[in-house]
């Protein structure tokens, strides 16, 4: 259940800077029953957005859906729905390019399986009956790779001291302690 990690750099031929480098050990536990990842040692802990990372010894606890359960999509996916009253054809554009045409009997159905765009995504359904009767629905959906959706959270916490690589060795200075963290949650599909 435990994972051991090493890595380490050999630079061979080049005369200046020849040798080996230890750049980081570390155990690893991933508790997927609560989609969490333990992690004690050499950290690289990644930060989000615009928040930088330190490499530090230390512990981290992590929930991160990329690397624990990438085949679960835990992104907002547009969860809209529409009633159609007779078979209809309709026909799908977002941004004002069509991306789908397909064929609807009478119920209700709900759109998930759009291919967004990063950033604003500006959605029109025409639906046309056999009768010819046109509807048009509208409507906007903001969508990022980073978004989460509702209810999902990703975080991380580190603590422990900023370490440094000097003459092929770590180091670790316990006069600079470090701590670093981020939680984000999706509140719902618009915020």
């Amino acid at each position: 259940d435990i994972v051991g990690e090493y890595e380490g750099t050999l630079i061979t031929g080049n005369g200046l800077n020849n040798g080996y480098t230890r750049q980081g050990t570390r155990l690893i536990y991933d508790d997927l029953a609560r989609t969490m990842r333990w992690t004690a040692g050499d950290l690289s802990s990644g930060g989000r957005g615009f928040q930088g990372s330190t490499p530090s010894g230390g512990i981290s606890v992590a929930r991160s859906y990329a690397q624990l359960q990438p085949q679960r999509d835990v992104r907002p996916r547009g969860d809209q729905s529409i009633t159609v009253l007779r078979p209809s054809t309709v026909e799908a554009f977002v941004n004002d390019r069509s991306v789908r045409r397909f064929r609807l009997d009478p119920g209700t159905y709900r759109l998930t399986d759009f291919p967004f765009t990063e950033g604003s995504n500006n959605v029109r359904l025409e639906i046309i009956d056999d009768a010819g009767k046109q509807d048009t629905v509208r409507f906007d959906l903001f969508f990022n790779r980073t978004l989460l959706q509702a209810g999902t959270s990703e975080f991380n916490a580190s603590i422990g001291y900023e370490s440094t690589i000097r003459n092929g060795t770590i180091s670790y200075d316990t006069d600079l302690p470090y701590a670093s963290g981020y939680y984000v949650r999706g509140i719902n599909d618009r915020l």
